[in-house]
């Protein structure tokens, strides 16, 4: 491994962060599959997503290891892009991972550095799924200048651009232009912390729902509120996941209120990562109706409790309706969503109890990272062939 090429992780959350969702666990997962081909440094944040203490367990502004990468969990995001300079001017074979687009002290900086005292150094770019015509309907004016300030700056010339998806590559050449470099490399997963009192139960009476991820406009809770408010089936919501926008929970709270759902809506607050699966395999359904993501780690880790799902059109989980696992929803109306958990609630308990067995199957296939990693070494060989 002395001689391994190294790849340089620049992201604002790496583990054990976790309360960003999907893309610390991607990197862990892609730490953990490639540490046999490559050699892995990290700069990172100390600090949590909406925490401004030091993380336990973490060590500070100096190098220390996480499974078999070196990372530096820094405490100031203002010196990321000097260290990445300094340590991609220092060697040759080595490249450069950017794991947002989006982010000025992660991606923006570091590019600039790189540019300026390291130009030489191959850099990946994972937008992660920010590419998605749900996720750009955020914030559109400001991404759009961000976009057009990145482009005609000439940074991103030489980027070589990593989708999670065929349908993320189209988003992708849509945003940046049909001269991107693009590979598609699925996302590397950390092995899931099933833990104990995973059990697949027949239904009761009314259809349990449960929500679980960030609590933040891209996730789309209130679109699941309404559309509980219309369905004429019998319900109940629990919600779980940090409250990463704590206006956009406000304005949840209150269409709660107005739409009379109060007594069938509970909030029980943020979930360790290693409870998630059995936590999940309580419940009948779970719905994410999100506006856009380049995986859903907590998707996987629903059909792994056996607990059929109901996705948004914007996700890469169209799989789960043709394995009889759960549905896809089309999320421009909430009447849209409210039909697929009509259809799951009209279920007889022993069809409900079938869809839980699909899942459970589906979750075990998708466990398979062979293609992943197939497509992720070849990623990198790429990048470093173009030194």
């Amino acid at each position: 491994m002395n001689n391994a090429e190294e790849i340089l992780i620049c992201a604002r959350h790496f583990p054990p962060a976790y309360r960003s969702g999907g893309p610390p666990r991607s990197l862990g997962g892609l730490v953990e599959g490639l540490q046999d081909e490559f050699r892995f440094r990290v700069l990172t944040m100390a600090n949590d997503r909406n925490r401004d203490e030091v993380m336990p367990g973490v060590t500070p502004d100096t190098w220390s290891s996480w499974g078999p990468a070196d990372v530096m969990y820094s405490t100031s995001q203002w010196r990321i892009a000097r260290q990445a300079a300094r340590l991609c001017n220092a060697a040759r074979g080595r490249v450069l991972y950017l794991n947002s687009f989006f982010d000025v002290h992660f991606t923006l900086l570091p590019l600039l550095a790189v540019k300026l005292f390291a130009p030489k150094t191959p850099v990946v770019l994972a937008p992660r799924g920010e590419f998605s015509t749900g996720a750009l309907s955020l914030k559109p004016w400001k991404k759009q200048f961000y976009r057009k300030l990145l482009r005609r700056s000439g940074l991103l010339r030489k980027v070589l651009w990593q989708a999670s998806t065929d349908d993320e590559r189209n988003d992708i050449r849509r945003e940046i232009g049909a001269s991107a470099r693009i590979a598609v490399a699925r996302n590397m997963r950390e092995a899931p912390q099933i833990g104990d009192g995973v059990c697949l139960r027949l239904r009761e009476d009314a259809l349990s729902i449960v929500f679980l991820s960030r609590i933040a406009r891209k996730k789309n809770l209130e679109c699941l509120i309404h559309a509980l408010a219309l369905a004429r089936a019998s319900c109940t919501l629990t919600i779980a996941g940090p409250i990463a926008d704590s206006g956009y929970w406000s304005a949840c709270e209150q269409l709660i209120k107005d739409t009379g759902l109060s007594g069938s809506v509970e909030y029980v607050g943020e979930m360790e990562p290693e409870d998630v699966i059995s936590f999940v395999s309580r419940f009948d359904l779970f719905v994410l109706p999100s506006l856009g993501e380049n995986f859903g780690h907590v998707v996987l880790e629903s059909l792994l409790a056996g607990t059929p799902v109901v996705v948004s059109d914007q996700m890469p989980w169209r799989i789960v309706a043709d394995h009889g696992a759960g549905l896809v929803a089309e999320i421009d109306q909430p009447q849209k969503v409210a039909t697929a958990v009509e259809r799951i609630a009209a279920l007889s308990p022993a069809a409900h109890f079938e869809m839980r067995q699909r899942a459970l199957e589906l979750g075990q296939e998708c466990l398979d990272n062979t293609d992943a990693f197939t497509s992720n070494v070849e990623l990198f060989h790429s990048a470093l062939g173009s030194q």
